[in-house]
């Protein structure tokens, strides 16, 4: 990372790790190939919903063993509780601000990450030599300018956007192929592709970018997982996924790349639910982490992740301090080989000694929960503050979908709710806010902010911010 961090680490601990991961570095150069990376990221996938995180009516037996091939993380967390700027920042490594893209683009959208301004791991992957391939869903832009190919990737097949998106179009590279593509077999279609190209990449490390469509309503699943969960539709397509994972995993397996291949495992945020009631044969869970898709709570943020890497990160771990998508950037590229030096500016952390078991700690303290511009939270160790706003900033979806019964459930839309202070080691649930009883850590917090807004803005607050990047834009 080279914007402004807040480190617990002493200038001699961080000379220490730089020598040490140029160690790392010149070991892997000079003694084996470049690992390959396999990148999965499921949609609307909630916390709680693998039965290694807690499922009780869905069975993911393959995603359970490759959690214990490597380390299962308990405090992960997606850099935005909705779509498009969780991916944005995944490929970039910078909080959604940076990027442009703060909010869902759809459809109609004319705007998409900028290929000018922004850098993907893709871009720096290629450039070392990388067969690149990204496969599933994209939605951070579907006019020309802003899909893969145009981002690093040397292909592209699968959706422009969201699978509830009209036109339902599939794409190779930047044609249009289908219209309009079957929901039920999409989960297949895109393993079979991965698949592919594995086979087309011989020869050379790959990094593919596996954005499964689902479990993002519409539900769908082939026959054969039809009715197979005990969780409804929502689990039949979540153990449909779990046995394309499996199948993926045999593939490398019997190429005997798997050996080789970083895979990580996590989703772009907290689980869909019904706005007006709990339907866990619809939606997703997030267990006991309050909250979900497109609120500022732990469970719009807080994900499953799952990184194996054979002979370099220990079987069977669990971890459970602070981490973020945005790490995966940084972590990602140094595993690669990438100097420290070539790895663009980004907002995360390198976590190979923290996953290796080298650091007893992870190196992050602070993560920001920004939400359309708007600096909702900030979580320093077991501390989390939440920004007064609006009862609307929660349950936007409610609201727009029918006001009336939304006011009748959640109250006034514009009613402001107040700052408020939550310790998540005690209360995961954030239901007893302890801001009154804790003065100083409420002062702390909010100096914190002060200098984050500075740079990253807050639009609930009218700041621009220093840092702030422009999405792409289709020229008029």
């Amino acid at each position: 990372m080279k914007f402004v961090r807040y480190s617990i680490y002493s200038p001699v601990q961080r000379v220490l790790f730089a020598l040490f991961m140029f160690g790392c570095c010149a070991v892997l150069s000079a003694e084996t190939a470049k690992p390959n990376v396999l990148l999965i990221y499921t949609d609307d996938q909630g916390y709680a919903d693998l039965s290694i995180y807690g499922a009780p009516q869905i069975q993911t037996p393959h995603i359970d063993a490759l959690a214990r091939s490597g380390v299962r993380l308990t405090s992960f967390y997606a850099a935005a509780s909705v779509c498009t700027p969780s991916r944005a920042s995944l490929l970039t490594g910078l909080y959604p601000p940076r990027t442009g893209l703060n909010g869902v683009v759809n459809e109609h959208a004319t705007i998409g990450l900028d290929a000018e301004s922004t850098t993907t791991i893709a871009e720096v992957l290629s450039s070392a030599g990388y067969a690149t391939a990204a496969i599933g869903k994209w939605h951070l832009g579907h006019h020309p300018q802003f899909l893969p190919t145009r981002h690093g990737f040397d292909t592209f097949y699968g959706i422009p956007y969201s699978n509830d998106m009209e036109p339902y179009v599939f794409l190779r590279d930047e044609a249009v192929i289908e219209n309009p593509y079957e929901q039920a077999t999409l989960s297949r279609r895109v393993t079979d592709e991965a698949i592919r190209f594995i086979d087309a990449s011989a020869g050379k490390p790959f990094f593919i970018y596996l954005a499964h469509p689902m479990p993002h309503k519409p539900l769908a699943t082939t026959a054969a997982f039809t009715g197979r969960s005990q969780a409804g539709p929502y689990g039949d397509v979540v153990e449909e996924l779990d046995f394309e994972v499996g199948r993926l995993l045999q593939h490398l397996n019997e190429r005997g790349l798997r050996d080789n291949t970083i895979v990580v495992f996590t989703s772009d945020n907290g689980p869909w639910q019904p706005w007006n009631r709990v339907d866990y044969t619809a939606g997703g869970s997030a267990g006991m982490w309050r909250g979900q898709k497109s609120n500022q709570y732990e469970g719009g943020f807080r994900v499953p992740g799952i990184v194996s890497y054979p002979g370099v990160i220990p079987a069977d771990r669990v971890l459970d301090g602070m981490l973020s998508q945005l790490d995966l950037f940084e972590t990602l590229l140094a595993w690669c080989g990438i100097a420290e030096a070539d790895i663009p500016s980004n907002d995360g952390h390198n976590m190979a000694e923290y996953f290796i078991g080298t650091a007893k700690k992870s190196p992050r303290e602070h993560f920001f929960y920004y939400h359309y511009g708007k600096l909702c939270g900030l979580r320093h160790g077991d501390w989390k503050i939440m920004f007064p706003r609006k009862v609307k900033d929660d349950h936007w979806h409610a609201y727009g979908d029918d006001a009336a019964a939304a006011t009748e459930l959640f109250g006034d839309p514009d009613t402001v709710l107040p700052e408020r202070l939550f310790n998540l080691q005690l209360d995961p649930g954030e239901a007893n806010d302890v801001a009154a009883d804790q003065i100083e850590v409420i002062q702390h917090l909010n100096a914190i902010a002060t200098k984050v807004r500075a740079d990253l803005g807050d639009n609930r607050l009218g700041i621009k911010g220093t840092g702030r990047g422009e999405p792409g834009r289709v020229a008029e």
